[in-house]
């Protein structure tokens, strides 16, 4: 609320540094990414604006204002089929929103004023999208090779494309398309989150042909790296990975800096599990999760 009300005086810079106290505080909070991408919006900076409404809708999918305001940012970068995709989304959670209305009728405008072009990698994506909650996996993966074949910085499609492969069991496949969209954008929140995922399954899998120890180790290394070393789950991942290599006191070390960032958060549920994981890890045994088997 601080942020806000700064951003409102005009004072843009101190508004951000609220908006990231917030957040350092409770990482999971939607309403503050999309007041900082706003900020940022303001301020010109476009790409960082993106990057951050697209975490608020990580978090929370159906916060209509932040995908209004990602259709704005796009917009800006000229990508008016991706706007209007985020308008659309709006308005399918708030028939009502009268700005995201008028917002889609300028994109339309503006997609009916353009010469007629080739499909573009925002219509694969989408069509990805949609088989992919159908569970129609392989046809997910050709519209998302499609999208990339037009564009291959889409780091949606990446991403997408990386989550559809873990769900065939293609991890090595996986693992390539999130390490290029780190390359792409080093700061990718998601792309993060997908490689700790990658990584806590091939520590815990209860599936042996499954585990892979040593490549856990080096990916959760890696976003644990990114994640600035403050993140409960990369250093919970790390010290999984330590243990299904073996190495328990590694793995003992990072369980413990898990459990404290976990409990700095006040996160009640978190913390049990981390010291369910440390115990086991304590006893000379790597942790299995049922939930992680591909």
């Amino acid at each position: 609320n601080l942020g806000y009300a700064l951003a409102q005086k005009g004072q843009a810079d101190a508004a951000i540094y609220e908006y990231q106290k917030a957040l350092a505080i409770n990482p999971d909070y939607a309403l503050a990414f999309n007041n900082l991408g706003a900020t940022l919006a303001q301020k010109g900076q476009v790409d960082a604006a993106i990057i951050e409404y697209q975490k608020a809708l990580a978090i929370d999918p159906n916060f209509a204002k932040a995908c209004n305001n990602l259709g704005i940012a796009l917009s800006r970068k000229g990508r008016v089929n991706a706007a209007i995709v985020e308008y659309q989304k709006a308005l399918a959670i708030n028939p009502m929103d009268v700005e995201a209305h008028n917002n889609l009728a300028d994109a339309l405008a503006q997609q009916r004023e353009a010469p007629i072009a080739p499909a573009s990698d925002d219509l694969y994506y989408n069509l990805g999208n949609d088989f992919a909650k159908k569970g129609e996996l392989d046809a997910a993966i050709i519209e998302y090779q499609k999208a990339l074949a037009i564009n291959s910085n889409d780091v949606e499609a990446r991403n997408n494309l990386g989550i559809t492969d873990i769900r065939k069991g293609q991890v090595d496949e996986a693992i390539i398309q999130f390490q290029k969209v780190l390359a792409i954008q080093p700061g990718s929140v998601v792309a993060q989150n997908n490689l700790t995922r990658v990584a806590w399954m091939l520590a815990t899998s209860p599936n042996p042909s499954f585990r892979d120890g040593t490549e856990a180790v080096e990916l959760a290394l890696q976003t644990d790296r990114l994640s600035g070393g403050d993140n409960p789950m990369t250093a919970a991942t790390l010290a999984a990975a330590y243990a299904e290599a073996g190495k328990f006191t590694e793995a003992v070390s990072n369980a413990r800096r898990a459990l404290q960032l976990a409990s700095s958060q006040s996160n009640a549920v978190m913390s049990a599990a981390f010291q369910t994981q440390l115990k086991s890890y304590q006893a000379g045994s790597p942790f299995r999760d049922s939930g992680t088997i591909p």
